[in-house]
């Protein structure tokens, strides 16, 4: 695959997701207890360390219910948005770049991932292209399928099929070039859901969204939904990252939020139409 640098090439990438059911979420504790466990043993081989029962109800908490949704149909990237991309946005509407990372100096690299973007210069990027940034229910039956994939090529976890860090502590390596790793690949063949780079979703974020939200094309909640904390102030990303090591952080249904004026090195962004 040949990774774009322009947003035409970015455009005759776009995945075609057909309309349909799939399975959201995750109401099963015992997932979590055995990826975690999984990454505990590969970094203490000896031990029998095992998560207690609050973290394990913390951990499945916000994935919950799990239950079947309806989406229509749309397309997303098969890939996130690259530096060249963000150069060519940047030219045309005269921004300044972001401040680079030290794994991407002055952004020599052109093919990785464009990071270190807020979620409103993504959301801004975006409507310049004419696109939009997906749903975080578009993203998650992206990576995961008809099928519920735990990862996005099955439910069994394989670190050589993903650009994660090769160690639990202090991963130094940065981004790769977009679809580097072909095997990071979901059933509708889209690339680097679950390493690279983290991806900015639409959504507001709320933990407790699932119990609530519509069982057809869920937009995310509204502002102020829930007390505390108030709706809004998170933005939903998705995915895992090049400084991920542990298996659960690949997971195809994990939800993960930041702040949307956060500049971060393992978060970039995808576009969905």
């Amino acid at each position: 695959m040949t990774a774009p640098r322009t947003i035409e090439e970015y455009r005759a990438q776009l995945v075609s997701i057909p309309a349909g059911p799939f399975v959201r979420g995750n109401s099963t504790p015992a997932i979590f207890e055995e990826l975690v466990c999984a990454g505990l043993r590969e970094q203490y081989p000896d031990s029998d360390i095992r998560p207690p029962a609050d973290m394990l109800r913390q951990m499945t908490e916000p994935h919950t219910p799990a239950r079947e949704i309806f989406l229509d149909a749309y397309t997303i990237g098969r890939t996130a948005v690259t530096v060249g991309m963000w150069e060519e946005f940047a030219q045309a509407k005269g921004f300044a770049l972001p401040p680079a990372p030290e794994f991407n100096p002055d952004w020599q690299y052109k093919e990785h991932p464009i990071v270190n973007i807020t979620w409103s210069e993504a959301r801004q990027f975006s409507l310049w292209a004419k696109l939009r940034l997906p749903t975080e229910a578009e993203w998650e039956k992206a990576a995961r399928g008809l099928e519920g994939n735990l990862f996005p090529w099955s439910s069994t976890f394989n670190r050589s099929l993903v650009h994660g860090s090769d160690r639990p502590l202090g991963a130094t390596h940065g981004t790769a070039p977009v679809g580097s790793f072909p095997t990071d690949c979901s059933p509708y063949g889209v690339l680097d859901l679950a390493g690279n780079v983290r991806d900015w979703c639409a959504d507001r974020y709320d933990k407790h969204y699932y119990t609530t939200s519509p069982e057809q094309n869920p937009p995310g909640p509204k502002p102020g939904t829930y007390p505390a904390p108030k709706t809004g102030t998170l933005r939903v990303c998705r995915g895992g990252t090049w400084s991920d090591y542990y298996p659960i952080s690949f997971l195809t249904f994990k939800r993960d939020a930041r702040h949307p004026s956060a500049r971060m090195g393992e978060v970039g962004f995808r576009l969905a139409c």
